[in-house]
């Protein structure tokens, strides 16, 4: 681009070749450019066009009169700038800032006519213009749909059909001159919803029947995914794969694959809609594995390596054993590392030495590629004197309870994934040596205050607690904050929870033991503004200790897990390795501490620290006696109820045998699994009521068909639910659609948690819905919490 030229100046002043230049790209335009300048006759316009024989151009005879006539620069831009003469108008005016004087409005539109969205932007160069669709996928994750036929300053559609409704935007750009810089500008989002047509407004929205389900595919063979769903008129289906948010992949309800590759791996869902309504399937994973696992070379492990407890000097073996109709191969590893010459089913300590200490598997495989690995199994030392094996000998809990929290659905940071297999794996080495505990996964801000003040409520005098939490956290001054799921992109102290204010709730009760271990990062929060508050009023007691996984300014790390091994936190991995030694609490994480700096994953990286103020060589193993009346009520009214699960809730379709079992994952996620002995195909569907309650679907499609198909789902976040949880069941068979509805007791936590956030429990409901009020009536009249209530009434739909 030239640069400009004032605007007061005569055309006489400029020099030729700049005139030539844009005569040159007024070029074929010549006409429309003499019918904006006032004064010129169709005479006049035909002696312009005599320039032609006279080897002149039209346009420099029209610029060689507007010079006689004595006209302006700014003159001349004003005509160019009549016919949108860009490319002439770049070698006389310099770029003028976008601004948006006309935002687009949304609106209520009738299906089958015009739809427009209008907006308008002045600035130079000319504003281009581009239209978006905005629409949410089935995991609430905005997708934007760039509109080909949107790249004008009014958006046409014609006609309008019920898909179109959503949010629009319009992104207004234009390209940058030579030496300058490129802007733009995006208009407010609008709403826009298609009403239908009179003559179509009778009809009904879709409800998806079937939703597909996770596969594991084998690599080179055929698979495939199905989504049914019933709606007048019939629903279309419109198959999208994550990642590629504008890839439609077939529209029908099944999309099959001839040959499973890698490149088909990955989450996939169904978008299922008609004119009066739309709606998503659940998300499901597509796995390709490099082959299937023929039934003939399957393994079964038949006895798990056991944890133990040994003497040093002694001789002790672990033994793991498989069975397989074809020949097996071993290999045992010690924390994650290969054990060389440890290849046979039994694993021999001649004398067991202190470096024998250590976490141990063992894995199994033949030649066909079937392969298994066997559970974790602890090898710990203990004293040979019976006094030295009880390190708190003469320390007695009055109660030993843990608060167990596992972040990882993260909203506004990184998604986490190793929290689900370490507070699993806490649960069980925690019960095992006394302690009654409170799972929770994936709390919110209120959720987790919540589950504090719950768990301060359970606290007696002289007690032992343990609380656990997993997840994202920053240090601010001398505080450190642990971050809740729904914590806003750009969270500060505001949005969190400050280790130090629950550190003082449980000194207030008196526990003989305070501990709190934070597997978090303690790096400074960039988002924090102000200081925090900075009163530290935790008086010492000569009962704490706060074990971090990391230093302030440093982070914790997860490992992302090798040969098949699920994530799991650093930290809690080595601490889990520790605590089942009978030494004192002090002893046994100083040797974390040790442990995670040793550990070649995070050489450098992570620095645990260890807070302490203990007086007394308490342990984790010191028992309980002299129960206090207050603590042996808490058993009573809460934690014996807590974990009461049902046995089998046998039920029958069509001559087709079903069984549903439930029982505790954690203590807010129920694990639901279902058994039937018909067809292999045969794949029942699952929903929980509240509806807002996620149902995660743990199948594939995987399995022998000689064996009754086993189907399990997880149900999360149950203290979300302010009434009583009921399932339906649905399965297609024949053609039709068998549902059964099943209703779960009053459950403890539901019970207490409804007391914390001051709303009625479940049997006291009456601003629910029909099946809400039938649920709780059901429940009141169970006779026992662990019972479940099979309502037996079938529904068959013929299938559409």
């Amino acid at each position: 681009m030239q640069h400009p030229i004032h605007p007061e100046c005569s055309l006489e002043d400029i020099d030729y070749s700049i005139l030539s230049k844009i005569a040159d790209r007024i070029g074929r335009n010549w006409r429309s450019f003499v019918s904006v300048i006032q004064g010129y006759s169709v005479y006049d316009v035909e002696d312009f066009a005599r320039g032609h024989y006279l080897d002149e151009a039209p346009a420099m005879r029209v610029l060689n009169d507007l010079i006689s006539q004595r006209k302006t620069v700014r003159q001349l831009i004003s005509y160019l700038d009549q016919i949108h003469q860009e490319n002439a108008l770049l070698l006389l005016k310099g770029p003028e800032m976008l601004r948006l004087i006309k935002s687009p409005e949304g609106g209520r539109f009738t299906e089958g006519t015009l739809m427009t969205l209008e907006c308008t932007a002045t600035g130079f160069p000319y504003p281009r213009y581009q239209w978006y669709h905005v629409f949410c996928t089935a995991d609430d994750e905005k997708q934007f749909n760039k509109l080909s036929e949107g790249t004008e300053r009014v958006l046409r559609i014609d006609p309008v059909k019920p898909e179109h409704s959503g949010l629009y935007y319009c992104h207004i750009y234009h390209f940058p001159v030579v030496g300058g810089r490129e802007m733009s500008v995006d208009t407010e989002l609008v709403n826009v919803r298609i009403a239908p047509s009179p003559e179509n407004a009778v009809g009904e929205a879709p409800v998806i029947l079937q939703h597909p389900r996770n596969v594991t595919a084998a690599k080179g063979k055929p698979f495939g995914l199905v989504c049914r769903a019933s709606g007048k008129p019939e629903p279309k289906y419109v198959w999208y794969k994550r990642g590629h948010n504008n890839i439609k992949l077939r529209h029908s309800d099944k999309v099959e694959w001839s040959q499973a590759t890698e490149e088909d791996a990955g989450f996939y869902s169904c978008h299922v809609l008609n004119r009066c309504g739309a709606v998503w399937s659940n998300e499901v994973e597509i796995k390709v594995v490099e082959r299937s696992v023929d039934k003939e070379v399957a393994i079964k492990i038949v006895r798990q390596p056991v944890e133990s407890g040994c003497i040093l000097g002694e001789k002790h073996t672990m033994e793991c054993m498989a069975v397989c109709k074809v020949p097996l191969f071993y290999q045992w590893y010690k924390d994650d590392e290969k054990l060389a010459g440890c290849s046979e089913n039994k694993l021999t300590f001649d004398a067991i030495k202190s470096k024998d200490a250590g976490r141990y598997y063992c894995k199994i495989w033949n030649e066909s590629g079937s392969h298994q690995q066997s559970n974790s199994a602890s090898l710990f030392l203990k004293s040979s004197s019976c006094a030295a094996s009880i390190p708190g000998e003469g320390h007695f809990a009055n109660d030993k309870i843990a608060l167990l929290i596992g972040n990882m659905g993260y909203h506004g940071t990184q998604v986490l994934s190793a929290g689900s297999h370490d507070i699993a794996c806490l649960q069980r080495t925690l019960t095992n040596i006394g302690f009654k505990f409170l799972s929770l996964m994936d709390l919110k801000k209120k959720e987790m205050e919540t589950a504090i003040d719950l768990f301060t409520d359970l606290i007696t005098e002289k007690s032992y607690v343990v609380f656990f939490f997993s997840g994202h956290g920053f240090q601010h001054l001398h505080r450190t904050y642990m971050v809740p799921v729904d914590a806003k992109i750009g969270y500060n102290s505001g949005d969190c929870i400050c280790v130090q204010d629950v550190h003082r709730k449980f000194q207030e009760k008196l526990p003989a033991l305070n501990n709190i271990n934070l597997d978090l990062c303690r790096i400074h929060n960039d988002n924090e503004t102000g200081p925090p508050n900075t009163t530290v009023d935790n008086k010492p007691l000569g009962n704490s200790v706060i074990f971090f996984a990391s230093n302030v300014g440093s982070e914790a790390m997860e490992s992302v897990g090798r040969d098949g091994s699920r994530p799991r936190g650093i930290f809690t991995d080595h601490f889990l390795k520790r605590i089942v030694q009978k030494e004192p609490l002090a002893v046994i994480l100083e040797q974390v501490k040790k442990d995670v700096g040793n550990d070649p994953q995070v050489t450098n990286l992570m620095y645990p620290e260890l807070r302490s103020d203990l007086r007394s060589n308490l342990s984790y193993h010191d028992p309980i006696r002299n129960q206090s009346i207050e603590a042996r009520k808490h058993a009573i009214e809460f934690w014996d109820p807590l974990y009461l699960s049902n046995s089998k809730t046998p039920f029958t379709v069509d001559y087709i045998s079903f069984n549903m079992d439930w029982t505790w994952t954690f203590s807010n996620v129920i694990r639901v699994e279902i058994k039937h002995d018909g067809p292999f195909d045969l794949m029942p569907n699952l929903r929980a009521f509240p509806e807002f309650l996620h149902v995660s679907d743990q199948n594939d499609q995987m399995g022998g068909k000689e064996m009754p198909r086993r189907l399990v789902w997880h149900i999360q976040n149950v203290q979300r639910a302010t009434t009583s949880i009921a399932l339906h069941v649905s399965v297609w068979l024949n053609n039709r659609l068998h549902q059964r509805r099943i209703l779960f007791p009053e459950f403890v936590l539901l019970e207490r948690w409804n007391r914390y956030r001051q709303l009625p429990s479940s049997n006291g409901a009456t601003n629910g819905s029909d099946q809400s009020s039938t649920i709780s009536s059901s429940n009141s009249s169970s006779s026992s919490v662990g019972q479940l209530c099979l309502t037996m009434g079938t529904t068959s739909i013929n299938d559409a």
